[in-house]
């Protein structure tokens, strides 16, 4: 009997096993990354806050989600915020946010605040990875821009050359 059980016995471990793998490769949930700067212009020296949402389109959770957020050299990250019980490494350059999961159908966000210190057009990229398998990775990374403009330096003065007109000097 043992010459008749034991080919039985290995192939029932291996449709066992291919089914496991058949499933686990079934896991997949769909991220997407999506920014808005706000102000999308501001005078140089001023404070943008980039509104980071990751949301998973399914169909199933994501486990071990990951943001990354890198800006231009020379700005200054102030803080990060993120949502839905999310931890954010120290705000530098690039920095990464983590959650444990995401539901399918659910979004988390990020608030970065940023200073933008100088004249220019100054870009955030943002990247979304978990370790669940992503079906669309095309949606996974976005930049968007925020402009710097230079401030008016106004001084306003009054003369009169004739006393008694009324004009303060």
């Amino acid at each position: 009997w043992a010459g008749l059980l034991r080919p039985w016995l290995v192939g029932l471990l291996g449709l066992w096993a291919l089914g496991a793998w058949v499933q686990a490769l079934a896991q997949s949930a769909d991220l997407l990354v999506n920014q808005v700067p706000a102000p999308a212009a501001l005078p140089a020296g001023g404070v943008v806050t980039y509104n980071v949402t990751v949301t998973n389109n399914g169909p199933n959770a994501a486990t071990a989600v990951a943001l990354s957020d890198t800006m231009d050299a020379g700005a200054t990250v102030l803080s990060a915020t993120p949502s839905g019980g999310g931890s954010c490494g120290a705000p530098a350059a690039t920095f990464t946010c983590n959650w444990p999961s995401l539901n399918s159908g659910a979004s988390v966000t990020v608030a970065v605040q940023v200073r933008l210190p100088t004249v220019g057009v100054w870009n955030n990229a943002v990247s979304v990875s978990s370790a669940t398998p992503d079906p669309t990775p095309d949606n996974n990374r976005l930049s968007r821009f925020a402009t710097a403009t230079a401030a008016a330096d106004l001084v306003l003065t009054a003369s009169t050359s004739e006393p008694g007109t009324g004009i303060a000097a």
